[in-house]
């Protein structure tokens, strides 16, 4: 349930825990904080980068395979399989809740269908 915010311009309400949210669904509150948190780490990523332009050797146990690359390469694409296997459990651990929430709209959808028919019944 949302409500409209009082004292606010128009075009905004407000959402869970008072955030302001604007009708396109956008919270601008979130879009500030991903800037602030996610343009220092993009900043420190490639300073990181440009100081770690060592080689090293990486060896892919138990097989024979080696690779030589820089660094960073290392150490970022590491972080990057973690970021995106992270990504893909939490997708797969909402899976029940999307489940549900597809159910619910389904049924508010064939109820409202119902109401409908009902209100034609009565009105004609």
């Amino acid at each position: 349930m949302t409500l409209t915010a009082h004292g606010t311009t128009p075009g905004r309400v407000v959402g869970h825990w008072g955030l302001a949210t604007l009708k396109n669904g956008t919270r601008p509150v979130f879009k500030f904080f991903a800037w602030v948190i996610g343009l220092p780490i993009i900043v420190i990523a490639v300073f990181f980068a440009i100081s770690n332009q060592e080689s090293t050797t990486l060896s892919f146990w138990p097989t024979e395979y080696t690779a030589e690359m820089p660094m960073f390469w290392a150490v970022l694409g590491a972080l990057l399989i973690g970021l995106i296997l992270g990504v893909f459990f939490a997708w797969l651990s909402g899976g029940k809740r999307r489940s549900e929430n597809r159910r619910l709209r389904s049924d508010l959808n064939s109820a409202r269908r119902r109401a409908e028919q009902a209100e034609a019944k009565l009105a004609g």
